[in-house]
């Protein structure tokens, strides 16, 4: 598993990207409560799009520290990564159009498996002990599974797409197995990463 120097902070900045995009209004509407909403000024919207492809040029810098920090690249790879942000790069990434996330299908399905892990590490929580009983023995066994097809793939530095989708393909067929199971805890952690794989 790559990067942890910076805790993932990069994530927080990237959903902030997301939070600014919801803001935009583009068409009138009214809300939950009534209120009718027109909208925005169309230089407001451009200066909205420019906030968060900011913030999303900024957590990807910050996500290419913390994996040299994690000594996950070397110099060379991480110079070659900061060639996305250098100041001449930042400037064609804001004259694109604002149509989707840069870096959309790279961060969604790093996110994406960046949860599996946080949800079986509270399956293994005390794994420094053995088993107290049959359901935490399962779970554990679960936690060895997926770990089992992300090592297949290789899965060691989650910037790399393919082995990283072909691993959430797997992880998908695994939770399906894992939720047609007799057993009602391995059902669980079946619907669990089921759960994950599918959110947002």
């Amino acid at each position: 598993m790559s990067g942890g120097a910076l805790e993932y902070q990069y994530h927080r900045v990237n959903d902030l990207a997301d939070a600014i995009r919801e803001r935009i209004v583009r068409e009138p509407y009214t809300d939950e409560y009534g209120s009718d909403h027109e909208p925005q000024p169309p230089q407001v919207i451009a200066a909205y799009e420019r906030a968060a492809r900011l913030c999303e040029i900024a957590a990807r810098a910050a996500k290419d520290v913390e994996w040299r920090e994690s000594a996950d690249t070397g110099d060379e790879s991480f110079m070659q990564d900061s060639l996305v942000w250098t100041p001449v790069q930042v400037q064609a990434l804001l004259a694109q159009p604002d149509s989707e996330r840069l870096f959309a299908r790279a961060d969604a399905e790093e996110l994406a498996l960046r949860n599996v892990y946080r949800t079986i590490s509270k399956w293994t929580e005390g794994r420094w002990n053995a088993p107290d009983d049959e359901t935490t023995a399962t779970r554990w066994a679960c936690a060895d599974e997926v770990h089992a097809v992300t090592d297949i793939h290789k899965v060691e530095n989650l910037d790399d797409i393919r082995p990283l989708g072909a691993a959430l393909t797997d992880l998908v067929y695994l939770a399906n197995r894992w939720t047609r199971d007799t057993d009602p805890t391995k059902a669980e952690c079946g619907a669990q990463i089921t759960a994950v794989l599918h959110a947002g």
